[in-house]
């Protein structure tokens, strides 16, 4: 019975572990569109 509970929770962590991987993903992210003209002016 432990050992059930053991594998079904290496499961969950393991899908958990992929979901978040593919919400943290880079190209998933918009690309921000940052003005350089300020960087520029303060220098």
């Amino acid at each position: 019975m432990l050992l059930l509970a053991e594998k079904a929770t290496a499961q969950t962590l393991q899908a958990i572990g992929e979901a978040t991987e593919e919400i943290f993903r880079g190209d998933r992210l918009p690309i921000l569109d940052f003005p350089e003209d300020n960087l520029e002016n303060e220098g």
